[in-house]
């Protein structure tokens, strides 16, 4: 241990490899097009999607089996979070219409709200969420690109959840074909594919700065950034079947300008997820 252990907070030095990774699974503007035909090709080749549908468990299991016993739902949690479950569905297609800021105000409530403070530790951490963190830690960040929402004005807003959740305006632009322009190439919405991009409400961003979990874990903390990413991602997923709203999240963006987009600058801050809203159509 160092003579000073706050040293660790500042000079978190990540291995280069792990920063090849982070850099190598990014998309850039000129490889997209590239990415899109690969995985058209996929979905439009039946025989690859056979083999994807009939994938089986690796072999070399013992040969024993033992069947779970039966445990019917009767408590009214259990059965509110099967039904969320099964209703759980990414939507493509949404009405043109504006989204209710009502409704997006309890989408971000229910996914990533403060639910406890930590109380009763040694030492001091961040209230707790709705969705785990190694170490509570928190290192995520939710924004809102609202295009089209009741209550909000195009741009670009940060939700904060304590306080009962607010949102901050953190870019606007000085009209509104750069901020078109902004979210076309960081979306890359003239790209053509499943998505109905022109009919929705907004872009919900899940970014994480990496440094807040890398402090303490260094390169492996990037591995449980990523898994918490995914861990928000089924909560906005669920929190959408429950308030009604339709939501996909999309491989489909530029990593560095969804950056630049929401503000971000700083080193070790990654969007790890973007998930597209609006009213199913």
């Amino acid at each position: 241990m160092p003579a000073n252990p706050a040293h660790y907070l500042f000079a978190t030095e990540l291995q280069s490899e792990t920063l090849d990774f982070l850099e190598l699974t990014k998309t850039h503007a000129y490889d997209a097009a590239e990415l899109g035909q690969r995985v058209g090709a996929i979905m439009q080749t039946p025989f690859i999607m056979e083999q994807v549908a009939a994938h089986t468990p690796e072999a070399g299991y013992p040969a024993a089996t033992v069947p779970l016993p039966e445990a019917p739902l009767s408590d009214a949690l259990q059965l509110a979070l099967q039904q969320l479950n099964q209703q759980r569905v990414s939507t493509r297609q949404f009405e043109p219409r504006p989204l209710a800021g009502e409704q997006l105000a309890r989408l971000l409530r229910l996914a990533y709200a403060v639910t406890r403070p930590h109380q009763g530790l040694a030492t001091p951490l961040p209230p707790g969420r709705s969705v785990a963190s190694a170490g509570g830690l928190y290192p995520l960040e939710l924004y809102y690109v609202s295009l089209r929402t009741t209550g909000l004005a195009p741009g670009v807003y940060h939700y904060q959840p304590a306080h009962s959740g607010r949102l901050v305006l953190v870019s606007d632009f000085a009209s509104d074909q750069a901020f078109a322009q902004a979210v076309a190439e960081a979306f890359l919405t003239a790209e053509k594919n499943d998505m109905e991009y022109d009919n929705a409400a907004g872009y919900l961003v899940i970014g994480a700065v990496l440094q807040r979990t890398c402090f303490k874990y260094v390169d492996r903390g990037v591995r449980f950034c990523l898994l918490e990413a995914g861990a928000l991602l089924h909560a906005v997923y669920l929190a959408s079947a429950a308030t009604g709203i339709g939501c996909c999240a999309m491989g489909s963006y530029v990593d560095n300008e969804v950056r630049r987009l929401i503000g971000w600058q700083g080193r070790l801050h990654e969007p790890l997820s973007v998930i597209l809203l609006g009213n199913p159509a």
